[in-house]
């Protein structure tokens, strides 16, 4: 007698996170991995904590497998993304105030011809 393994789905939010990435397509059938992308999951949520990032992060393209992010691309593009999220603007920008005349004022002769410039 052949006992087929079955996969259960992981906790909900595990679940999510990886439906969120990966193609519906692939994490709906019955031979998807879980735990090894709950493994996977796990080890990015180790390295970027927050919930925030996780929520607006958008690759704009959906994934056969989460091992992609353990990839040098897939890195590249969660160490971007996650450097822009983390990205802190100062938007308080120093006003230069114009103070007094500084020097003195030309007082020569302008010039409006070559020849004027040619003779001086």
């Amino acid at each position: 007698m052949i006992v087929k393994k079955t996969h259960k789905k992981p906790p909900h939010w595990q679940a999510e996170a990886i439906s969120f990435f990966v193609k519906e397509a692939v994490w709906d059938t019955e031979e998807f991995p879980w735990k090894n992308q709950v493994q996977i999951v796990n080890r990015l949520f180790k390295k970027y904590p927050d919930k925030n990032f996780w929520l607006k992060l958008d690759l704009g393209f959906k994934l056969n497998n989460c091992a992609f992010f353990l990839t040098p691309n897939g890195k590249e593009e969660l160490n971007k993304h996650w450097n822009l999220f983390n990205l802190k603007v100062d938007s308080k920008q120093e006003v230069l105030i114009l103070g007094d005349k500084v020097g003195e004022d030309f007082s020569g002769k302008k010039i409006k011809t070559l020849k004027e410039f040619l003779e001086s």
